[in-house]
């Protein structure tokens, strides 16, 4: 597999400063909490992190509001700490929104095409294919993939969703046969990872593959009338 990473991320190293993550519930008086995470939130802090954030997502029963705007650095196990925490609140009926953020934070959920993931409301309800644009998002960034909100940004993967299905596409700005060759390999793994999450693949070209929703289950035996 091509490996692919998103500037500013595993790349980079973190920015100097409050290296430690801190998470507290600072408005815990509704509903809904509100936890203020600061500092750097990296693989080696996301284990902690996701304790206190599932132990404060349990405890209310709408869910948690984030704000992350004291936090200056995180790296793709980070997001997808943040991901994971999400999903256990709506597979719980509550939602994790990020209700602040600071530039890095920002530019990190812009880029990564997950900004909207942690908006307010249940997803289910948007007919426009959103529910399945997220659940591809998420089987991507799980697999390492990065993700950006704009088309056509060599090196990056674009979610669009279109009608009932979702394109997942990408540009390596050159029609070299090695790029074309690494577009074939590319592909394979982007479309062994969305297989492996229970998607299914509608169709698939030299740049991009068409998600359809879930695999569906075998149908069952037709009974005779005899």
């Amino acid at each position: 597999m091509i490996a692919f990473w998103p500037r500013g991320l595993d790349r980079s190293p973190a920015p100097a400063g409050r290296a430690h993550v801190v998470a507290a519930v600072t408005d815990g008086s509704g509903a809904r909490a509100t936890v203020t995470v600061c500092g750097h939130i990296t693989g080696l802090d996301s284990e902690a992190l996701n304790d206190t954030l599932v132990s404060a997502l349990m405890e209310f029963r709408e869910g948690l509001s984030l704000d992350l705007s004291e936090v200056s650095y995180c790296d793709t196990a980070g997001l997808r700490m943040l991901l994971d925490v999400r999903e256990q609140g709506l597979a719980a009926g509550r939602t994790v929104v990020v209700a602040a953020a600071g530039r890095f934070m920002r530019r990190l959920l812009e880029t990564t095409g997950t900004a909207e993931l942690f908006t307010t409301g249940p997803e289910s309800a948007a007919p426009d294919g959103t529910p399945l644009a997220s659940a591809v998002r998420t089987a991507l960034l799980r697999a390492g993939f990065p993700l950006t909100g704009r088309p056509g940004v060599p090196g990056f993967l674009h979610v669009r969703p279109e009608g009932d299905a979702v394109d997942v596409f990408w540009r390596t700005g050159d029609d070299r046969l090695s790029a074309r060759a690494a577009d074939r390999v590319l592909g394979d793994a982007v479309t062994g990872a969305l297989t492996r999450s229970g998607l299914r693949i509608e169709g698939r070209s030299a740049i991009g593959v068409r998600v359809g929703g879930p695999a569906p289950h075998s149908p069952r035996p037709t009974e005779s009338t005899d």
